[in-house]
């Protein structure tokens, strides 16, 4: 201990006679391990806790895909929940939900909410316990059972005033009253953060097996598997086809239910931290090259206490208790910039990033960097007390030489310079990537041309506004919103663009009926009015749009996209052909005649291609969840006012949700991809700037080691030029070695990085050669100071340097 504490104190002590050195040491120190520690908080806390219910790793959810082609994922119908409930062996409890926008009035100013509607297993399953009052019963989702609601933490805080007599209130849900049974405790917001209500699922039996709109979960029994749980749903799928026969054949997907939270997440989380932990090898690798420096510097004092009888331990341990005093100095810096890079990352993150109340600096963070510090400081205090050999103090006390300067040191150093160029290069190749990516993803032809186009959501209640009265009221609605000024066109539609689809349906083309083992396609069904495609700018490829003369007692009419034409009506003319949405022709769905083809719209997402999809007019197929679409002339906001009034002014009870321009909604289906492009910028550009400065350094040592040598040259007749060109070609061969081995490693890098981009090849030339050439040009940049130093030196004093 009292050898220990003498060379901490050593320690100490040099650092205050190198405040440049150390300054610089823990700088680069906070930015690698900071920026690592702030990616570790948000991986912790969205990856590696486990879910906030008791034995989370049990849990499961179920989804269904169709063998259609279209997506790989869809929603359970009743009919399937119900047989895989009748069927169940491996979990103790099963339980179905849906998400969805409901109008709630009863608790102050009425208000659309998003709601998830759920079967009475629900709570049970999660393994939650209510705040307030109760959660559902056995019996509470049965047809016929009263309408009970579980309302949010939140919602009872904010709408209900934390009255503790709320329990037994009515809230009117859609227009329908609902008894308030519970409170959910605070925090808790599954299956997403925005659902302010729970209201219960009703098992009734259904008399087909459509439609599909739920998402089932389960809670295994101890000892149960998922493969026990695909046992009990091929029972159960085997029951449901022999009472609904179809051509379609169903394979379902059951996945650990954090696998579903965070399964589109975790791609780009491991992507960042890959590229950030090479930000940190290459600070590690220039701290090292520091203590390189510092510690050929000192050889002749490490020769003396060797000589004096220091044993090559004892030295050794000076030297790591060195590093290690430099890594506490960074490990807390780093703290202090981790703490800010994560309350920005969370302020700059997309709104739906999975557990973000989870994303903390706790203890398990701390040890995080505590860890990383110390493994940083095992690398970087080691290497150099592992360079000063034996031999080269003896050398150094002997000839007076220094070790540092024999080949073998110069070989060393500038390989630390080789790895942190082609780490840079790598970081670098990666950033640019994703921004080609993200740039071709907002040039995106989303298929609308309309600018200032406002969006809202109106939803009316089932109870109060039954099926023959929605068009009606839709009606009235537009027709008071078209005298507002400054409206240009309005319109209806059931999804939005870019990633607002809501329904998708089996379709089947008159004459052109698939083979039994391939079922019906599935594409986007849209229920419009006649003038959405006015109001968004949708263009018109052939035929028309819909108008007023398309009733609900005149010919079943609709309009299909180009793609649908392309795909299913190849080599024939549309017009005047018939379709129906079904996936059996006994269904008794109407069959349509196409009348219009436009052009594609994307509703499944920017970076999906455009489905084949089909409109119907919604005085024909009236819709209940619509969204309002209103073009004007200026400022879209400024009309949201007198858009509501004209709402309530057909009824006080309808409230207008989830109010936004067209332009947001389109940038916010950006903002995954701009949050993990800003961030692989600022990673590459720091690592840029790292490799800048450790290949400035080295050159700079070298040029101050080789004074003598440089003096003679030039005292023998040698040219300033020569000096420069000569200093020149060994930065550009350690840039040019460093950018080679870069270019492999971002094409190894690259293969891991093909989910996250779009339209672009993870190996594309033009990025790669342009990114490389950037970083070589800024690696020959950092060599030409110390190079102009070298061919400015005095032969006179280079000679007396010694």
């Amino acid at each position: 201990m009292a050898n220990l504490s003498r060379d901490l104190t050593y320690a100490l002590r040099l650092i205050r006679k190198r405040p440049g050195v150390t300054i610089v040491a823990i700088l680069t120190l906070a930015l690698g391990l900071g920026a690592n520690t702030a990616i570790f908080s948000v991986i912790n806390g969205v990856l590696l806790k486990p879910l906030p219910y008791p034995s989370s790793d049990r849990l499961i959810h179920v989804t269904i895909a169709a063998n259609t082609g279209f997506g790989d994922r869809t929603s359970l119908p009743m009919a399937d929940f119900l047989a895989w409930q009748s069927a169940n062996r491996a979990c103790q409890t099963v339980a179905v939900y849906v998400t969805d926008e409901v109008a709630v009035s009863g608790a102050g100013e009425a208000d659309q909410v998003v709601d998830a509607r759920a079967s009475a297993a629900f709570f049970d399953t999660l393994g939650v316990q209510p705040a307030l009052g109760r959660f559902w019963r056995d019996g509470d989702d049965r047809p016929g059972a009263p309408l009970t609601v579980v309302v949010s933490y939140t919602f009872w805080e904010q709408r209900l005033r934390a009255a503790r007599d709320a329990i037994g209130r009515s809230l009117l849900v859609d227009g329908q009253p609902h008894e308030v049974i519970g409170v959910a405790p605070a925090g808790f917001a599954f299956p997403g953060v925005d659902v302010q209500l729970w209201t219960v699922q009703r098992l009734e039996p259904p008399a087909r097996r459509g439609p599909y709109f739920l998402l089932g979960l389960g809670r295994l029994r101890a000892g149960a598997s998922i493969q026990n749980v695909r046992a009990d749903l091929a029972s159960a799928q085997a029951d449901v086809r022999r009472r609904f026969p179809t051509r379609n054949e169903i394979r379902y997907y059951v996945e650990p239910l954090d696998a579903l939270i965070t399964g589109e997440i975790r791609p780009v989380l491991l992507l960042l931290a890959a590229a950030v932990t090479l930000v940190l090898v290459i600070a590690i690798g220039n701290v090292a090259n520091l203590l390189l420096v510092g510690a050929a510097e000192r050889e002749r004092e490490l020769a003396m206490r060797a000589a004096l009888g220091a044993g090559r331990r004892q030295l050794l341990v000076q030297l790591f208790v060195e590093g290690m005093v430099l890594a506490g100095g960074g490990a807390a810096a780093a703290w202090m910039v981790a703490s800010w890079t994560t309350r920005a990352l969370l302020a700059v993150s997309p709104p739906d990033l999975p557990r973000r109340a989870d994303i903390q600096m706790d203890a398990h963070v701390f040890g995080f960097t505590v860890l990383a510090a110390l493994i940083s400081a095992i690398v970087f205090g080691l290497i150099p007390a592992l360079h000063v050999s034996d031999r080269g103090l003896l050398e150094a006390v002997q000839s007076g030489t220094r070790a540092s300067a024999r080949p073998a040191a110069r070989r060393f150093r500038n390989g630390l310079i080789v790895g942190e160029i082609a780490l840079a290069v790598t970081v670098a190749v990666m950033a640019a990537l994703l921004a080609k990516s993200l740039a071709r993803l907002q040039r995106v032809n989303v298929g609308v041309t309309a600018p200032h186009v406002l969006t809202a959501s109106v939803f009316p209640p089932t109870a109060k506004y039954p099926r023959e009265r929605l068009t009606s009221v839709f009606d009235d609605l537009l027709g008071r919103v078209e005298t507002i000024s400054g409206v240009v066109a309005t319109g209806l539609t059931n999804s939005l663009p870019p990633d607002g689809l809501s329904l998708t349906d089996n379709f089947l083309v008159e004459d052109r009926l698939p083979p039994p083992e391939r079922g019906a396609p599935v594409g986007p069904l849209l229920v419009v009015s006649e003038d959405y495609f006015r109001a968004l700018g949708v263009p018109l490829v052939r035929g028309r749009w819909f108008n007023r003369l398309d009733t609900a007692t005149s010919t079943p009419v609709v309009v299909i996209s180009d793609a649908m034409a392309k795909e299913h009506f190849a080599g024939l003319d549309p017009i005047g052909r018939r379709l129906k949405n079904a996936s059996d022709v006994r269904s008794t769905n109407p069959w349509r005649t196409v009348v219009g083809v436009v052009a594609d719209v994307k509703y499944g997402g920017l970076a999906k291609q455009a489905a084949p999809a089909f409109y119907v007019p919604l005085q024909q197929a009236p819709s209940r969840h619509e969204y309002l679409v209103v073009r004007t002339s200026g400022d879209p906001a400024a009309v949201t006012g007198q858009i509501r009034e004209a709402l309530h002014a057909i009824d006080p009870n309808l409230p207008l949700g989830d109010v936004g321009t067209l332009d947001e909604r389109l940038q916010s289906a950006t903002a995954p991809a701009r949050f993990r492009t800003g961030l692989m910028a600022l990673f590459g550009l720091m690592g840029l700037i790292l490799a800048a400065i450790g290949v400035y350094g080295v050159i700079a040592y070298s040029v101050t080691q080789r004074t003598r040598e440089l003096g003679v040259r030039l005292a023998l007749g040698a040219a300033p030029g020569d000096v420069l060109r000569m200093v020149v070609k060994e930065t550009a061969q350690l840039a040019a070695l460093g950018t080679a081995i870069g270019f492999v490693l971002a094409l190894v890098a690259g293969r891991f990085m093909a989910a996250v981009l779009f339209a672009v090849s993870p190996s594309d030339s033009l990025t790669f050669i342009g990114t490389s050439s950037i970083l070589l040009l800024v690696a020959l940049m950092s060599g030409l100071l110390p190079a102009w130093r070298a061919a400015a030196t005095d032969p006179v004093i280079a000679l007396r340097a010694e």
